[in-house]
């Protein structure tokens, strides 16, 4: 199981497919390791903010005596998720120093997740917290604190494959850390698989933080070029709900509609330019849904820019348009959430908050690939947050660039320049 932004601001999209953070992260650090994904920010790492009392700066979790519901893990090499090596259930689990190029877990559920014959009970309703950690190589050990009792040792759940996305023909940019796991399984040798943390055309990872991309597996690269760009901010301007609010023409708001079907932009009266985009705005008090059934939203060749003030938007089904002919831009100065139950979005997002594949935060089982055609801006994070039953070969998300919908970007969020000159008569 998983645990777990024609002119400037066209510039801004061209070069990123996704970015990721507006601010500058550090994961947080412990016992000569660093933490590689806590609950409640992730593979960023730089905080933990979930129910169960973990403590990265003292690398253990813990609980009352009568609730013994915690586990451990150890894997080789630096992993974002670890799950073999189980030790407990115990009511506290200490990280432990001294090691070399291992990988820990502790996970807290909030009930005992082996049953009386030693099978797996739990699903991600009962995970309360967890801290992953990777040891680096230190030579001297550091006494730790020893539970009593001692946590007993049972049969190990045998590894499974973490779930890791992927990009495809577009720039990734990130002021923080950018990280997926590539799994050794997907080997282009034998499998139709695609081992880069970037597919497709040239394109090239940039963040100010890490980047990692792969596991235990020598082929995997950042990119088809074999490019990663480390140490690199992006230091140009924020264009969030504010700019976009500030050059639109007047939206026509929808009052009294919490749900975008397939209908909401057909009827009614509505504000559209003379270039046939159409501007809608929504005011908080509830979430925005964005579902229109099982058939999905198919905006055929309408171009739709929606501004969604003080709510999240929630995205409960497909999104699809005709490429090259229509286009969907939505900003919010909220979050974005994508259901478990979709499968594919078309569109531009830009979030000044966050952008999540799912509704269940830190881990989300489910059987449905998330594609997203276009471009994301999340300026506070992109969360990947999808498993998938086999990890092997499928990234649980992909993220594909959109060259097409770039060309249709409203001229109304252009800089107009006229340029001047004086010939002979």
């Amino acid at each position: 199981m998983s645990k777990y932004k024609n002119s400037l601001i066209i510039a801004i999209f061209i070069a990123f497919a996704l970015l990721f953070a507006s601010e500058v992260y550090a994961a947080l650090t412990w016992g000569g390791g660093e933490y590689t994904n806590l609950c409640g920010s992730g593979y960023v790492a730089d905080f933990y903010n979930c129910p169960a009392d973990c403590r990265p700066g003292e690398g253990n979790c813990r609980q009352d005596a009568d609730a013994s519901y915690l586990f451990k893990y150890t894997c080789d090499g630096r992993l974002s998720e670890c799950v073999a090596g189980e030790t407990g259930p115990s009511n506290f689990q200490q990280l432990d120093e001294g090691l070399c190029d291992k990988t820990q877990q502790i996970d807290a559920f909030n009930i005992n997740c082996r049953d009386s014959g030693g099978a797996w009970i739990c699903d991600n309703s009962n995970l309360q917290g967890y801290l992953v950690w990777y040891s680096g190589c230190a030579t001297t050990p550091t006494p730790t604190f020893t539970p009593t009792p001692p946590p007993p040792t049972v049969t190990p759940t045998p590894a499974g494959v973490a779930a890791w996305w992927q990009a495809k023909d577009g720039d990734i940019q990130s002021n923080a850390n950018v990280a997926t796991n590539i799994p050794s399984s997907c080997d282009p040798a034998t499998t139709s698989c695609e081992p880069f943390l970037i597919s497709g055309s040239a394109a090239v990872p940039i963040a100010e933080g890490s980047i990692n991309w792969e596991t235990s597996f020598p082929g995997a690269q950042p990119s088809q070029l074999l490019w990663a760009a480390e140490d690199s901010a992006y230091k140009g301007d924020e264009f969030k709900y504010d700019f976009f609010d500030e050059n639109i023409p007047t939206p026509t708001p929808l009052v009294g509609v919490s749900t975008i079907g397939q209908n909401t932009f057909t009827s009614g009266i509505y504000n559209c330019d003379e270039y046939h985009y159409c501007y809608y705005s929504y005011t908080g008090g509830s979430n925005l849904q964005i579902d229109a059934g099982a058939g999905g939203l198919d905006l055929g060749r309408r171009r739709i820019v929606l501004l969604v003030d003080n709510a999240d938007v929630d995205i409960k089904s497909n999104i699809d348009f005709l490429n090259g002919s229509g286009l969907l831009l939505v900003v919010t100065d909220q979050d974005i959430t994508v259901y478990d139950s979709v499968t594919s979005i078309k569109g531009l997002y830009v979030s000044d908050g966050d952008f999540n594949t799912c509704q269940f935060n830190p881990n989300c089982p489910t059987t449905n690939q998330l594609k997203v055609r276009g471009s994301v801006i999340a300026w506070g994070r992109v969360n990947p947050l999808r498993d998938l039953p086999d990890n092997t070969e499928t990234p649980a998300e992909v993220f594909e660039f959109a060259p097409d919908q770039l060309l249709l970007f409203p001229p109304h969020l252009s800089d107009k320049k006229v340029l001047w000159t004086e010939v002979v008569p």
